[in-house]
């Protein structure tokens, strides 16, 4: 099987996926694949030319293009099998006030929130801390935490940098939790400790300034809450193949929605191989089973 590693973009997360997508080239050279990197910067028609003659795309890319569906849905058109879900889930997903307003209607306890657009008057806040934060990036690009009234314009007007719409969430203090699902295995809950207040872009992709718990200690039954909840919001959403559940767990142990990823990193610090090395899964078998997977969609 010929395949096409894809990673760079001109995302802010361009260094994470590059990361990314040397892994997991890695892991299928090592599987005796037929690999070859594409790397893109703004040439991305250039890039997806290059694709007709492989077997499967392995999306390594992150946030921007790579990940709102723009790919899944050229891919498509070029009828090329690719990693990662299609193209509405991915939409959907990487616009957490689509993603936030789906899991609400299900049910599910989600931080209020309100979708400021470029050039609109920030609302009044009454409660702090907020969280203020591009709708459509991910790995905490554009975040911050907002303690009091004076800092809300700075944390706005930095979130503005990197999209044109933003988030003001409120924040739940509490433990930060994670579910991944690779097919339709739920791998076990992985708890992020973070060196800083806050699990932001520095303590996500520096070595040592987080702490990881794989399989924490919650009640049996919550534990299992946790992970029905990620995977019913998961599959209503519609995505497929792979995917991560982003929770905090506020201190009456109530699980709260924050958003899903659906290209989770897979660098040395990333949550989804850390979840499957719990169940026996090195990374090439994970890599080799999100690959199968991707060729039954």
């Amino acid at each position: 099987m010929k395949i096409a590693v894809l990673m760079g973009s001109n995302s802010p997360e361009r260094e994470i996926s590059i990361k990314t997508g040397k892994s997991i080239e890695k892991a299928l050279l090592e599987m005796s694949y037929e690999v070859d990197c594409i790397e893109f910067s703004d040439d991305f028609g250039s890039a997806i030319s290059k694709l007709s003659n492989y077997d499967l795309v392995f999306n390594a890319l992150h946030g921007g293009i790579g990940e709102n569906g723009t790919v899944q849905g050229f891919l498509e058109c070029l009828k090329i099998f690719y990693t990662g879900s299609g193209v509405l889930a991915s939409s959907v997903c990487m616009n957490k006030h689509f993603s936030k307003s789906i899991a609400s209607q299900m049910g599910y306890k989600t931080p209020d929130w309100s979708l400021l657009k470029k050039g609109m008057q920030i609302p009044l806040i009454d409660h702090f801390p907020v969280i203020v934060k591009p709708n459509s990036q991910g790995s905490t690009v554009g975040l911050s935490l907002v303690q009091n009234r004076s800092e809300i314009k700075k944390a706005v007007k930095y979130a503005f940098e990197y999209d044109e719409y933003v988030l003001l969430e409120t924040f739940i203090p509490g433990r930060e939790l994670t579910v991944s699902i690779v097919g339709d295995k739920i791998l076990p809950i992985v708890e992020i400790i973070p060196s800083n207040e806050l699990y932001d872009y520095k303590c996500k992709y520096t070595e040592g300034m987080s702490n990881y718990v794989c399989s924490p200690k919650l009640p049996v039954n919550l534990s299992e809450e946790i992970k029905q909840t990620g995977k019913n919001i998961y599959k209503q959403i519609g995505c497929t193949n792979y995917g991560r559940i982003d929770f905090r767990l506020n201190e009456d142990n109530i699980p709260w929605f924050l958003e899903v990823n659906t290209l989770p990193g897979m660098t040395d610090t990333s949550l989804v191989p850390m979840a499957a090395h719990k169940i026996g899964w090195s990374f090439e078998f994970l890599i080799e089973t999100i690959v199968n997977e991707a060729m039954l969609k």
